[in-house]
């Protein structure tokens, strides 16, 4: 059964949970992290029992989390702090699924049959960024020799969240984009997903909502409702891929993240258009879902063409126009696309399928 999950909005609830662990892995990101005004709190007043670890690769990798992992073998740690964006929560997750499965071989970890909850470890999840809801999921990404992993069990997602839209605040505008693509795609592939429910939905609707009506204010303005506005929508794009799983947009992310720097929202944010239109010229699949999304765009759009709209509002027309421009190794790519997270998108589309589907979107490509 997987845990229940708490959601904190009071600092103090917080802190009191601190207060009573003895000793504190905290997990943060490169540098941002510094100027948190939470983690302020902690390095002044709770020093003595933090040990901090930081985090410096861009997507999460699995090389990194076996390293940390031996850290917190050796400590008698009774909590985890994952403070930052989806990178450094992940890397929390797949931390303690390699602590609570002692072991770090691949297979193993994938195929694990029942992990021993620990009543003694508890995992406390502060997003710093509004996008990818991985607090929400039990499940993490990792990349092994640049090629995404999935790894997914109840245990790793976190059991405490605290949600504070003030930790936004130190974003850039390039941080808070990726990020609100990140959530905006997650809503609609799990809409789009074979998995999808009437919980998924109902969850994926409410931020697709939020992110409409808030996204260009919370980039360009400092909007306090904006900023709650796309912290809840990311959330609950968590919550819904956690039940629907994403799908074909996320399978062709990860090659563009792994291969050409390109932060994860931004790949699946330049791809969904092309998923979405794909959709459009195909009558075997379950149009409930596609047909009540058009009508959400339209009304956004006012019946213009929606994402041109959308893009050119946040200013990221620009950036798809250098994307289409890349040298693409259309074979290499095709060797590292997600078949899991492909599986799940509406439609079959094998390794042909594909090949055509890049051809449309890039421009060069051998």
């Amino acid at each position: 059964m997987p845990h229940r999950q708490i959601t904190l909005f009071n600092q103090r609830k917080v802190l009191s949970l601190i207060e009573g662990s003895n000793n504190i892995f905290l997990i943060v990101g490169k540098r941002s992290f510094k100027y948190n005004e939470f983690f302020k709190i902690l390095n002044s007043k709770y020093y003595d029992k933090i040990h901090l670890q930081s985090i410096k690769d861009i997507y999460p990798t699995f090389k990194t989390a076996k390293m940390i992992s031996k850290k917190l073998t050796k400590n008698n740690f009774d909590l985890i702090i994952a403070l930052g964006g989806g990178a450094v929560i992940d890397t929390a997750k797949m931390i303690k699924l390699i602590y609570l499965m002692k072991t770090n071989e691949i297979q193993s970890l994938k195929n694990q049959k029942k992990i021993k909850m620990s009543k003694n470890l508890n995992f406390l999840a502060i997003p710093t960024t509004a996008g990818s809801g991985a607090e929400s999921t039990e499940f993490c990404v990792s990349y092994i020799f640049k090629k995404k992993t999935s790894f997914s069990h109840p245990s790793i997602r976190p059991n405490f969240v605290f949600l504070n839209p003030l930790y936004l605040n130190s974003n850039s505008y390039e941080n808070k984009l990726a990020s609100g693509l990140d959530s905006f795609s997650q809503c609609v592939e799990s809409l789009l997903s074979i998995n999808n429910n009437k919980e998924s939905s109902k969850l994926a609707f409410k931020g697709l909502n939020l992110i409409l009506n808030n996204f260009e204010n919370y980039l360009f303005n400092k909007d306090k409702d904006s900023f709650f506005n796309m912290q809840t929508a990311a959330n609950l794009s968590g919550k819904a891929i956690n039940i629907s799983k994403t799908t074909a947009p996320h399978a062709f992310s990860y090659y563009l993240t792994s291969h050409y720097a390109i932060s994860h929202g931004l790949a699946v944010g330049f791809l969904l258009p092309y998923f979405f239109e794909f959709l459009s010229f195909n009558k075997n699949f379950d149009k409930k879902n596609y047909e009540k999304i058009k009508k959400v765009f339209s009304k956004y759009s006012n019946n213009e063409s929606f994402f041109d709209y959308f893009y050119d509002k946040i200013g990221f027309n620009l950036k798809i126009k250098k994307y289409v421009k890349l040298n693409i190794d259309i074979n290499n790519y095709l060797n590292h696309l997600n078949v899991e997270r492909l599986s799940n998108f509406p439609l079959k589309i094998d390794r042909k399928e594909a090949r055509n589907i890049l051809k449309s979107i890039f421009i060069n490509y051998v």
